[in-house]
């Protein structure tokens, strides 16, 4: 596992054994961490808009991707690990070939700052969390909005921060300020509500019948949501 703060460090974990693997040091803050498919390449988004791509077990950066400026909030690979896509505080959306270091699309997110961002499993959509407080699928090659939801605020808190597809990308997972929702987004269907304070971040396992959750309040679960195919 890779945990990075803003203080500029990044740690990468064993976290059977709680070994710690590697330090990766950067002169600005860091938002987030991503690990490509493999485990090989770490993606770290800086507060000094760019994102850079470690080889951590040979401790060098491989690629620095610039963008437009800001602060790069979060950053993800697709499954087959040739795409990045990352979102800025100014609501910038690029998904990136990394390798050419060409950006392929840039989405017109109108200034939404970006708090959590997730490929699909077959890369042909993105999902995006915002501070807008929707969560909302896109066609990135078509640059289109396929599914949007709007979470109700709490109190003064109402941000999407967490966004993650199901293993067959059917469901996708929103966390905000009212807990867990799971969502047949296709169909614009609320699967299950999962009320908890995890607001900050969300996935699912590999056969995608638990989900884990974590908010402000340091507690991590996972659940086992009622859903059909997962009957237990």
């Amino acid at each position: 596992m890779v945990a990075a703060g803003s203080t500029g460090k990044a740690v990468v974990w064993n976290w059977r054994s709680g070994e710690q693997l590697a330090e990766l040091h950067e002169p600005f803050g860091l938002d987030g961490a991503s690990f490509a498919p493999g485990g090989r390449l770490v993606a770290l988004p800086g507060d000094d808009g760019t994102i850079r791509l470690w080889d951590w077990r040979a401790g060098r950066v491989v690629r620095v991707l610039p963008d437009r400026g800001g602060v790069v909030r979060k950053a993800a690979f697709s499954s087959d690990g040739r795409l990045l896509v990352a979102g800025t505080d100014d609501g910038d959306v690029r998904v990136w070939d990394w390798r050419s270091e060409r950006v392929l699309a840039d989405l017109p997110t109108r200034g939404n700052t970006v708090y959590a961002i997730a490929f699909s499993p077959d890369g042909r959509v993105v999902a995006i969390g915002g501070q807008d407080s929707r969560a909302r699928v896109w066609d990135w090659r078509e640059r289109r909005v396929l599914w949007s939801w709007r979470a109700r605020r709490v109190e003064d808190r109402y941000t999407v921060e967490g966004v993650a597809f199901s293993p067959d990308g059917k469901l996708v997972a929103t966390a905000d300020s009212n807990g867990v929702a799971l969502w047949d987004w296709q169909k614009n269907r609320l699967i299950v509500a999962l009320r908890d304070d995890a607001d900050r971040a969300v996935g699912f396992s590999p056969d995608g019948c638990l989900v884990a959750t974590a908010g402000y309040s340091s507690w991590a679960r996972v659940w086992a949501p009622p859903l059909p195919r997962c009957r237990r």
